[in-house]
């Protein structure tokens, strides 16, 4: 999934310290490969909107050293710097797919994408779970923050209509010719479906992004978007009381973030210190997501893969404002990065068992 962490926001004048900044995302379908050499992940996006035109990209996650390979049609408007997930961004390719079909129905997925990579290597990915049965897509928050080392932004990703393939279906994926396999759910038997992620109807929004830039006298409010059909608001606790630093010298409360006017995603504490004309905020992620109103399986992958919904309280936000000079300087951090890799061990597929052959 899409995150900057590496470009710094463009320099313009603010006056709150706190900013959000919203996209959107027609479809997505990613999944994990395991055991390849060159890869570790792919993701399948469609976009089909003013700001991006109309389709398809493709990353690539490189399995040597984590960078992100991107393959986009080249009718739709881009920006590099919004795809340096990982460690980074590596090729950034104009590509025709063919074939290139992504298609969501009541019942299920049907996909049929193909293109190459940079060295040539043909890939091909073929999935369909439909089975005549509509299907009962849920909301979920996308974990893709958690694999991201340096962040310059806390990434929310709320997908309104999500799913998992449904296990029996067609799922090929090939790379250079050989099929390769992809990571699994653990609890399979229960839930009945393939670690292979869908959604549609995608709502991106980006807390805080990184800046190094000017600001008047620092008015510590409430923030909102909206960004197609759906928006954001970051509500302060008790922002009225930065406005009394100059007496009181520190002060602290909390802060939430609700998209689409209901749904509360994630939220935690914030802390104010004057200190001469040093102005400090820190912003922690303490309310990780917690799922409401999702079908049973859903339930089940969401408890038993915490990573859902605890990585977000693995972000601290850090400002300083020299209020003389009129400057913020202010990033993000990562507290914890054990959960990603938690995450890739549990979805790793067991090793092919080798045959011996008698002698």
């Amino acid at each position: 999934m899409r995150s900057t962490d590496t470009a710094v926001q463009p320099i313009q004048m603010r006056s709150n310290p706190l900013d959000l900044a919203g996209d959107v995302l027609d479809k997505m379908l990613n999944f994990e490969i395991k055991g390849n050499a060159e890869y570790a992940g792919l993701e399948i996006q469609v976009f089909d909107d003013e700001i991006h035109g109309r389709g398809m990209l493709v990353f690539l996650s490189r399995a040597k050293d984590g960078r992100i390979d991107v393959y986009h049609e080249p009718d739709l408007r881009l920006d590099p710097a919004g795809y340096a997930i990982g460690n980074g961004l590596g090729e950034w390719s104009e590509t025709h797919f063919a074939p290139a079909r992504f298609e969501l129905h009541d019942d299920g997925v049907d996909v049929d994408v193909g293109f190459r990579d940079h060295a040539g290597r043909p890939i091909r990915i073929v999935i369909d779970d439909r089975s005549g049965n509509t299907r009962n897509p849920a909301s979920l928050l996308a974990p893709m923050g958690a694999a991201i080392r340096r962040p310059n932004r806390l990434p929310l990703v709320w997908m309104s209509r999500f799913d998992l393939v449904r296990r029996g279906g067609h799922v090929e994926v090939s790379i250079d010719g050989s099929r390769v396999r992809i990571g699994r759910l653990p609890g399979s038997v229960f839930h009945r479906r393939e670690l292979v992620k869908y959604a549609s109807d995608l709502f991106v929004v980006s807390v805080n992004p990184a800046y190094d830039g000017p600001i008047r006298a620092p008015l510590f409010s409430d923030v909102s978007i909206a960004t197609g059909t759906h928006n954001a608001r970051l509500e302060i606790d008790e922002s009225s009381l930065l406005e009394d630093l100059v007496d009181l010298g520190q002060t602290q409360s909390r802060w939430r973030l609700i998209v689409d006017d209901a749904v509360d995603l994630v939220g935690g504490s914030w802390s104010a210190r004057k200190t001469g004309s040093r102005l400090t905020l820190d912003m922690d992620v303490l309310d990780g997501w917690r799922p409401k109103r999702l079908p049973p399986f859903m339930r089940l992958v969401t408890t038993v893969v915490a990573l859902f919904r605890t990585w977000p309280t693995t972000y601290r936000w850090h400002a300083e404002i020299e209020l003389h000079r009129g400057w913020m300087i202010s990033g993000w951090e990562r507290t914890d990065v054990r959960g990603d890799a938690a995450y890739q061990s549990l979805t790793s597929p067991p090793a092919p068992k080798n045959r011996r052959t008698g002698h």
